[in-house]
Formats: C-alpha cells, structure tokens, sequence
C-alpha cells in the first residue's frame, strides 16, 4: 500500500487524494455507523482501486518499476544507446559450436599419371655448322632414337648448311618425335632442346618448332639449352680458307 500510495503521488494530486481517502475508509469501517457520515461506500472503494489498477504492478515491486514487469517506459541508461533484441530471422553463432576446416579432396588420378614433373626427358640436339646441319633425338639417357641431317634430306655439298636443308631435316624429326609420343604403346615424354654451333640451321630450326609444322609437338618442349662453346683464348686458330 505505501508502493502504491507513492506511485500515486508522482501520477498526479487527484490520485493522491482519492487514495488517502480510501486509506481513511478502510482504517473506519470498525466505526459505527454514525461515524461514516460522508465516507466511500463499498461500490466507490472499487470502481477507486480498479481505477488504479494500471499501478498494481508496480506496487508489488518494492523500487523503481523494471523492464519486465512495468507498464511504462524506461528511458535508457546514459552512456550507451539503447539496443533491441535480436529477432528470429537473425542467427547469433554460438561460441561452443567448433569450425570444423574444409576438407581437402584427393588428388584426380588422371591428373597424377600425367604430371609433368614425372615425366622423362627426351633430348633433340641440334648441331649447326657452315656445312650441315644435323639434329639427333635421343631418350632420356642419351641414346639415339632417330637423326637426320641436310645431307640425308638430298642436299649436296655446300647446299647441305643453306636454310632449306635444315627445314627438310627439322620436319623429319619433328614427324618421328610426334609419331613416338602418340603411340599407345610407348610412354609419354618431354622434350629438351640443345642448340650447338652459329650456322644457318639453328635459326631455321626454332623458327620450324614456332611454325605450324611444329604444332604437334610444341607443347612437349621443357627447356632450350645452348652449349656451343666458346673460345677465349685457347689455341691458335685455324688458317683462313683462300679461293
């Protein structure tokens, strides 16, 4: 009753009144009936009370109204804003549920029978000098699988070291190498090319490998080495041909 009497009082003066009044009924309802001369009636002391309903709540509490039992609004603490609760459509992760990482997948076996870096390495060496020019395939421990030369291609004498002789011998090889590596019985292989000598058929035979005519087997090239040797110093040189 003291709760509801001071929240009566922050309400309002009219309040106030009504419930000292309805106080001093029920300390004299043991008078005799002289004494309650001008005092509320039964029905009157009801349709009070149920006009303070709105404030039982808070009267059961002994404080200051809280969030979850008052009917009136609470201004928020200073500091800091006020912040609403998370609905149903908003998932709030669970700090006890484990991240379990992404599994990684197994490797395809296809992939692995064809890796490169298992491969062999065949070797195409090709020797250019200012009289022929001769390119020799191996496999991968050196031994030789095929060769060919201007000389073998039909040309003679000096015509051997001419640019048209090293393309006959570069299309050569380039068909043998192909029809190795497409052979379903023989194994699948990369290729190593070493250039050696300044004739006229080291030019001709990158330029073969880049044309068209070297499609087939371009993408088997692994490295391009050039061991032609050269001189410093050394031993006197040759005498100069004369004509």
């Amino acid at each position: 009753m003291l709760a509801l009497r001071s929240v009566a009082a922050r309400r309002g003066p009219r309040l106030a009144r009504l419930l000292s009044t309805t106080t001093r009924v029920q300390a004299d309802d043991k008078a005799p009936p002289s004494a309650k001369k001008g005092l509320f009636t039964d029905m009157q002391r009801k349709n009070v009370l149920s006009a303070l309903s709105p404030f039982q709540d808070v009267a059961e509490a002994d404080g200051p109204p809280t969030a979850g039992g008052s009917k009136f609004p609470i201004a928020p603490t200073s500091g800091a804003p006020p912040t609403a609760a998370p609905s149903d459509s908003q998932t709030v992760p669970s700090p006890e549920v484990a991240v379990t990482p992404p599994t990684r997948t197994k490797k395809n076996p296809l992939i692995q029978e064809n890796d490169r870096s298992k491969l062999p390495h065949y070797r195409i060496y090709c020797r250019s000098s200012n009289n022929n020019t001769i390119i020799t395939f191996t496999d991968e421990r050196g031994m030789p699988i095929a060769w060919s030369s201007g000389g073998e291609c039909g040309f003679r004498g000096t015509r051997g070291s001419t640019p048209e002789a090293a393309y006959a011998a570069a299309v050569k090889i380039i068909a043998v190498v192909s029809a190795k590596y497409h052979n379903e019985e023989s194994e699948k292989f990369l290729v190593d090319l070493y250039l050696s000598g300044f004739g006229h058929g080291r030019v001709t035979f990158i330029q073969t490998l880049a044309a068209p005519e070297g499609e087939t087997i371009r993408h088997l090239l692994s490295t391009v080495t050039d061991k032609t040797p050269i001189k410093i110093g050394g031993t006197r040189a040759k005498k100069a041909r004369r004509i």
